[in-house]
Parts: structure tokens; sequence; C-alpha cells
């Protein structure tokens, strides 16, 4: 399985071709990818992307408070609460 460990899959250089590069990739062995937000756009644009598919995790600028260095966080300033823990269970 590969990890994509940093992709800024909202960039509008995939806006043609998002859904069909995203919907792709567990075809093409990648499992997991880390879409990382810059500021509070992108990371919604990130978190938008994580809810729509599961192998994608969101990243943002801020730790929730509590949080442990094993834990993948969104950004909270979006309001976004599903948290997952990482590292990721394999499926």
């Amino acid at each position: 399985m590969l990890f994509d460990t940093h992709a800024h899959y909202y960039a509008s250089a995939f806006d043609q071709d998002r859904d069909q590069v995203l919907a792709s990739l567990p075809g093409e062995g990648v499992g997991l990818v880390l879409c990382p937000g810059n500021d509070l756009d992108t990371s919604r644009e990130s978190i938008r992307l994580a809810e729509k598919y599961p192998y994608v995790y969101a990243a943002g600028p801020e730790r929730p408070p509590g949080s442990t260095r094993r834990t993948l966080w969104a950004c909270p300033m979006t309001g976004w609460t599903r948290w997952r823990p990482w590292p990721p269970t394999p499926r």
C-alpha cells in the first residue's frame, strides 16, 4: 500500500478531474492520503475531501487541546469535529 504523505488535491490544478483522480487512487495502490490545508479556506476544502473519501485525511494549522502526537487533527476553526486516530487502523 502506498501513502501519499502530502497532497493538495483541493488545488485548482485538479479542478477538471479531482474526483476522477481521487476515486482512482485505491485501484492504483494508494491506501492513504494526507491533504493538509494552508489556511482556513484550504483546510475546509481538505475536510470536504476527507469526508467524501475515507482514505483521505485532512490536517490543519492547529491541534485541538489535549491531543497527542499520535492524533491526526483537523482545523478546529472550521467547526469540523470528526477526529481520527493516527496511525489509522489497517483495513
